[in-house]
């Protein structure tokens, strides 16, 4: 009952800021002023945390950890409100809950991924939005020790690329916007995506999450009816 009612307090607060006034949070935390990741004791070091973190030139350390913690809270705030796993002895998340009332219907995770598909990732909304959708696999790379490939470095995968979001609401989305996406010619775009574990880059890690994104696309698609007349005859 607990847990209930702080998530019902916590999504009530994010509805009233974000999702009813329809700001994007995504694209207001990777705006948010340096100062607010950096805290009194650094704030004389602004200026090197103001530099762009995949800048070649200068010390660009600050500048990257801030970038990290953006991705830190980008996808801890996503995560806890959207997915709607049930308690089972490891946490249990907003999501699962329902906006109000005791039915524990997962509501509040519907209601998230209708926002941040709707809003957050929509290039109808902004073009530049699928660019925080991009960013948003990129941040959800998994260990191949965990996923059990032989590969070097953080791979996508299915099981982990949605971050706690609805994979079939994702693979409707790409199924939605993948012919336009993948006209941008992400490959060549110098834009990378940084994290507290590795740096993940559009030209070396992009082609593997339109992979996984095109297998959840499939997954999503709603199977077609078989005629009756061309249904296998009984024995």
């Amino acid at each position: 009952m607990g847990m209930r009612k702080l998530s019902q307090e916590v999504f009530a607060l994010f509805k009233r800021t974000f999702i009813d006034s329809r700001r994007n949070f995504i694209a207001e935390a990777d705006d948010a002023p340096v100062d607010a990741f950096l805290g009194i004791a650094l704030a004389q070091r602004g200026e090197q945390a103001s530099r762009d973190p995949q800048s070649q030139h200068g010390d660009t350390a600050i500048a990257r950890r801030v970038a990290s913690a953006r991705s830190v809270v980008k996808s801890f705030v996503i995560y806890q409100l959207s997915n709607s796993l049930p308690p089972n002895g490891s946490g249990v998340g907003c999501g699962h809950y329902d906006e109000d009332g005791v039915e524990d219907g997962g509501g509040i995770a519907r209601l998230m991924n209708d926002y941040v598909f709707g809003t957050c990732f929509n290039p109808d909304v902004h073009e530049n939005n699928v660019f925080l959708f991009l960013d948003h696999c990129l941040s959800q790379l998994s260990s191949p020790f965990y996923s059990g490939r032989d590969e070097d470095g953080y791979i996508a995968t299915k099981a982990g690329l949605y971050g706690g979001l609805n994979p079939k609401e994702m693979g409707n989305y790409w199924r939605q916007h993948r012919e336009h996406i993948r006209g941008l010619d992400c490959q060549n775009i110098q834009r990378c995506v940084f994290t507290p574990n590795y740096i993940a880059s559009y030209r070396d890690d992009i082609d593997g999450v339109f992979t996984v994104l095109d297998e959840l696309a499939d997954e999503a698609t709603p199977a077609l009816a078989v005629p009756d007349e061309l249904q296998p005859a009984s024995s």
